[in-house]
């Protein structure tokens, strides 16, 4: 089977997880999240390219999760998550995630031109972890004292009856 003839800026998934697991989960554990090994309401389900991590206290389970797409125009996704309660009993489940246009799919016309001329080979690697540790920082400032961004979002849903299981 012939590969696919590749960019020279193209970042391999494994680049990515690589630089991931090497800058931000030392940057999550720092700001005192825990890596979840599974994700406690989905034990059979394992994404390919996630990092997940939470925070739990009494009433409060926090959860923040890295993904990424790698390739031409690689990037990293948050997804939030934030239970809170009383008692054992939660009153409000909150869900959502850092979502940035300016990374969505570009016009085709840009790819085919972007491949015919020749250009230095750039960095993309660098400021894709760049741009994760930013989007770590919003969201720990969210999590931490409330702060609100344009682009991080999160939206009140209905509440499980309990607690999610294994808390």
């Amino acid at each position: 089977m012939k590969s696919r003839r590749r960019s020279p800026d193209w970042v391999a998934s494994k680049d990515m997880r690589a630089a991931i697991q090497r800058e931000l989960v030392p940057a999550a554990l720092e700001l005192g999240w825990v890596v979840v090994k599974q994700r406690p309401i989905r034990k059979e389900e394992r994404w390919f390219g996630s990092f997940d991590f939470e925070r739990v206290s009494p009433d409060r389970i926090e959860h923040l999760g890295f993904d990424f797409q790698y390739g031409e125009a690689p990037d990293i996704w948050l997804s939030l998550a934030l239970w809170t309660g009383e008692a054992g009993v939660c009153t409000l489940f909150r869900t959502g995630g850092y979502s940035d246009p300016s990374t969505s799919a570009k016009p085709f016309w840009r790819g085919l031109l972007r491949r015919f001329l020749r250009s230095p080979r750039r960095d993309l690697l660098g400021p894709a972890i760049a741009r994760g540790r930013e989007r770590l920082l919003l969201a720990e400032a969210y999590f931490r004292e409330g702060t609100s961004h344009p682009r991080l979002g999160l939206l009140a849903t209905l509440p499980p009856y309990r607690w999610p299981d294994g808390y």
